[in-house]
């Protein structure tokens, strides 16, 4: 057991070391956004740095990423676009700049572009409205359908016992 004093200040220590983590994760996404460097190599940096995604899109957005390239570069990162609306979503990004952004920058098809964004928590109408802009056959009409949970492979599941339950062999009785 430590003496009271080495114990706080070990604690001290430790809270200023995770502060300086912290700081330089923050410092790592707004400069390297500030220096030019590529924005898949900012995120993965970021995560590097022990960031969550959500942190360092939230950190580009506050240093001025512009939403097209850093969809791009997410999703070049192998994240899903649903994740990537979600996170640009609590940023407060409007879902029109959003989509519009998803469909010039990544060229995606604008039924996978909204059911990303409805799926991230975008509203019904504001989905439609995005759609209109993008000139989507239907807009006014469109619905969200959630994808059906996975079906489970063969033999997956409980399974009944193997064989038929009855002991066999030899069992000594209570009269021998």
């Amino acid at each position: 057991v430590l003496p009271l004093g080495i114990g706080l200040l070990s604690l001290a220590l430790m809270g200023l070391l995770l502060t300086i983590l912290t700081g330089t994760a923050q410092a790592t996404v707004a400069s390297d956004i500030a220096a030019g460097v590529p924005l898949e190599t900012v995120i993965a940096n970021g995560l590097a740095a022990g960031l969550s995604f959500e942190a360092v899109i939230s950190q580009a957005v506050e240093a001025g990423a512009e939403t097209g390239a850093l969809i791009k570069a997410a999703l070049a990162q192998g994240i899903d676009l649903s994740r990537i609306f979600a996170a640009l979503l609590a940023k407060g990004v409007d879902v029109a700049e959003m989509m519009t952004a998803a469909r010039a920058a990544a060229g995606l098809d604008c039924q996978v572009i909204a059911d990303a964004a409805m799926a991230a928590g975008a509203e019904l109408a504001e989905v439609r409205a995005a759609l209109s802009s993008l000139n989507y056959p239907g807009a006014e009409t469109y619905t969200y359908a959630p994808p059906a949970p996975p079906v489970a492979p063969a033999g997956a599941g409980p399974q009944p016992w193997p064989g038929g339950g009855g002991g066999g062999g030899y069992v000594a009785s209570p009269s021998q």
